[in-house]
């Protein structure tokens, strides 16, 4: 996930900290999708 440029959380508080990586993670997967092109 380095690799998108993500190393730390911007948002302060667990729950955003949550929803930020939950944003991450997604980001990570539709690349995935995208690359293996079973989007």
């Amino acid at each position: 996930k380095e690799v998108l440029g993500f190393r730390r959380f911007m948002m302060r508080g667990l729950a955003k900290a949550r929803g930020e990586w939950n944003i991450v993670c997604l980001a990570v997967n539709l690349k995935r999708l995208h690359r293996f092109g079973t989007a």
